[in-house]
């Protein structure tokens, strides 16, 4: 298994570093952690630029992370008390040899060895496709590979800069088409999405607890 995070008592952190290089185990340029700035979400970085977030936890796992929730292989947990924040994942068959790596060049994997081929045979990759990439979109922009281009708006919402949108451009996100309106507009759903990025955020931890005791 693997386990990260932070002991709030001592104010120690464990996250993954990246080699220099293959073959120099020196301190690398990437860096793989739980981010407790906000509601905890994993983040890729290379120094102090966030380059991939598995977006916000929702309860089973990371709202962008591969499906390990519902897999039968691997669990996954956040552990969240006054003391400790820290995210693990485990195999639930022992026998399963699996590793998790940071590579020189900022890919993080999950590696599972397979004794029939014995070869190590890469589960998931982290970024996983064009959409991982750190506010591709901007805000209130939505990424997916299905379709050309990339970025589109979420509804009822229009480019910033449709020039820039032109040149495929598309960090400055999205505006409003009209202005708000509280006594007749509501709220759209959507789903299979990752959740906006969560950092600098508020959140009630005993009201969390609390919500999700009455809905059991």
């Amino acid at each position: 298994g693997r386990d990260f995070g932070w002991n709030l008592v001592t104010g120690i952190e464990r996250y993954f570093l990246s080699w220099k290089s293959n073959d120099d185990p020196a301190q690398g340029e990437f860096t793989y952690r739980l981010d407790i700035t906000g509601y905890p979400q994993l983040v890729l970085k290379r120094g102090d630029s966030v380059l991939h977030r598995l977006g916000p936890w929702n309860g089973m796992q990371f709202s962008g992370m591969p499906s390990i929730g519902q897999n039968i292989t691997f669990t996954a947990k956040l552990y969240m008390n006054s003391s400790v924040i820290y995210f693990r994942e485990d195999t639930l068959d022992r026998s399963i040899v699996s590793i998790f790596s940071l590579s020189p060049s900022g890919v993080a994997q999950r590696l599972t060895w397979v004794e029939r081929i014995q070869e190590w045979v890469v589960y998931y990759n982290l970024p996983t496709d064009i959409c991982d990439n750190f506010g591709l979109c901007g805000a209130h922009g939505l990424c997916s590979t299905g379709t050309s281009p990339a970025c589109s708006c979420l509804d009822r919402f229009v480019p910033k800069d449709e020039q820039a949108w032109v040149r495929s451009d598309w960090s400055g996100g999205c505006l409003r088409r009209a202005p708000l309106n509280c006594t007749r507009d509501v709220f759209l759903g959507y789903s299979g999405i990752k959740m906006p990025d969560s950092q600098f955020t508020w959140f009630n931890e005993a009201s969390l607890l609390k919500n999700a005791k009455q809905s059991a």
